[in-house]
């Protein structure tokens, strides 16, 4: 009993990184307000109670196959390079998309308090191709936790192994490296489950086989060859930066091996100094945030932005701005603020012409060139003084404008057969319809519309017989059709028909309209 009580107790760190109980713990030490080592058996003593990291405890010393990531998340005294001299060398080899990496990094110390504010937190996605210095970065940001960091491959790592690497520690960095769009539909999924924090459901075999959920509570870089617009939902969730730059000088090869042989000292020590400014981020982040969003409205007046991909952007802009006055970098607010707008407008119109409508506009375009569709067969292109449909009553325009009016029975047929030649995941019809009929181009449904009979290229006629002549003569059937604003769809998807844009003859139709275009009509436009 005496030995019982005599005898110290310590809890356990199974995470690494920010610690509820206000430290930031290491694998061989915490700090707090300073760094306190590890004893022999990987006992740390702090103000709040004592705390074991067993990856640094000589009980397991020998164990090489235990704790090895532990091992590899530690503290080190070799490196003196001041925030400044490194974040000079970074800029000057990687451009501004260190200065995004950078306030990435800055957020991510911080995560759980953004989180907080914000509710998500993205990913930082480095592409380009080989040699472009993608990977690199992400390995230079990771010298601020681990020497030599190898990332996990996400083509060979299973999800459970993903699922371990970002929950192995808090308000830190994980790099996952070799993205492609080829990665299975569940990876896909668990990428996008990062950005809102939901971690990984399992079996935890240890307690009884609870049921339990694996935390995402660090920041992600996710690089590779491939722009992950696959899934447009998973795309919207990045930080998109581009690398394109593949051959270098003789001075900027110096620049990165400097760089290299800085960070392969390891520079934790820039990242409990940084840590020491997590008050300031408490009280001011929230106010910054809002300035930062402010800002980024008014720079991107007239720009139609999509809110998730402003309000990724805003958040490494918004933590720079909280720490800058305390910061010694090579960049101001002011200059990030630029970086991020062009980031923003990029990224966003990627999102555009990459989402599941740009592919079903790219898809009818590559149907009309290669000729399996026609021009007043499947689809016909008018001028028109005014338009009625289901949506639209009395529609006039100031002036005879291009509407695109569509059947969609063969044109969904062969929109589904085309995807499947290629590899590519066909939205069901119901899904496209509903995303077709939401788009700003639609103007409705309209009923009797005369297409011709074409089959494989031929039009189809009847036989007629006239005072007991007889004649061939071209057959046409009336249908419903869908409604689009031409202009609209040319400038939004930059798909192009191929057709002649004069002047059309008015529809019989018309007639009605043109009656109107003095009107007070309410869709006057």
């Amino acid at each position: 009993m005496f030995l019982y009580e005599q005898t110290e107790t310590a809890l356990e760190i199974t995470q690494l990184g920010w610690q509820r109980q206000g430290f930031f713990a290491y694998g061989n030490g915490c700090f707090d307000t300073e760094w306190h080592t590890a004893d022999e058996y990987g006992i740390v003593r702090l103000q709040g109670g004592n705390f074991y990291l067993p990856g640094c405890s000589t009980i397991y010393r020998d164990d090489i196959k235990l704790f090895q990531f532990e091992r590899r998340f530690v503290y080190t005294s070799y490196n003196n390079v001041s925030l400044r001299e490194y974040s000079d060398k970074l800029v000057q080899v990687f451009g501004d998309n260190a200065k995004v990496g950078i306030c990435f990094l800055l957020a991510s110390l911080f995560r759980d308090i953004i989180v907080g504010q914000t509710k998500s937190f993205p990913i930082l996605n480095l592409f380009g191709p080989k040699g472009s210095g993608k990977s690199e970065l992400g390995h230079s940001l990771m010298s601020f936790f681990i020497i030599k960091n190898t990332p996990p491959n996400i083509q060979n790592a299973t999800i459970a192994a993903l699922g371990d690497a970002v929950a192995q520690c808090a308000n830190s960095l994980v790099h996952i490296d070799e993205y492609k769009n080829s990665i299975d539909l569940d990876k896909r999924e668990f990428l996008k489950g990062i950005w809102d924090g939901t971690g990984r459901s399992r079996m935890n075999m240890d307690r009884d086989k609870k049921r339990e959920i694996t935390c995402v509570d660090c920041g992600v870089i996710l690089s590779g060859q491939e722009m992950p617009t696959i899934d447009i939902a998973l795309f919207s969730r990045l930080i998109y930066l581009t690398f394109t730059k593949t051959e270098f000088s003789t001075s900027e090869k110096r620049a990165f091996d400097e760089c290299k042989s800085i960070r392969d000292l390891g520079l934790s020590h820039l990242t409990l100094q940084l840590l020491r400014h997590r008050a300031k981020m408490e009280t001011d982040f929230s106010t910054n945030y809002r300035q930062c969003m402010d800002d980024l409205n008014d720079r991107l007046k007239g720009e139609s932005i999509e809110d998730r991909i402003q309000r990724n952007w805003v958040i490494p802009l918004a933590a720079f701005r909280t720490l800058e006055a305390v910061l010694d970098v090579p960049f101001m607010y002011r200059d990030l603020l630029g970086i991020c707008v062009d980031g923003i407008i990029r990224q966003n119109r990627e999102c555009k012409s990459n989402n599941e409508l740009a592919n079903f506009w790219n898809v009818v375009s590559y149907l009309q060139q290669d000729g399996e569709i026609f021009l007043e067969a499947d689809f016909r292109i008018d001028y028109l003084s005014g338009l009625k449909t289901n949506k639209v009553k009395d529609l006039v325009f100031k002036q005879p404008r291009p509407v695109l009016r569509m059947q969609t029975d063969r044109i969904f047929m062969l929109y589904k057969k085309f995807a499947r030649q290629v590899g590519d995941n066909a939205l069901p019809t119901e899904s496209l319809k509903f995303y077709i009929e939401n788009s700003k181009e639609y103007l409705g449904v309209q009923n009797s519309v005369r297409f011709k009979n074409i089959q494989k290229g031929v039009e189809v006629t009847k036989e007629v017989e006239v005072d007991g002549k007889k004649y061939y003569r071209k057959t046409s059937s009336t249908k419903q059709a869908l409604c689009f604003d031409y202009t609209e769809l040319m400038e939004n998807y930059n798909i192009n028909l191929n057709i002649d844009m004069g002047v059309s003859e008015i529809e019989e139709s018309d007639a009605h309209y043109k009656a109107k275009e003095n009107g007070n009509s309410p869709y006057m436009f």
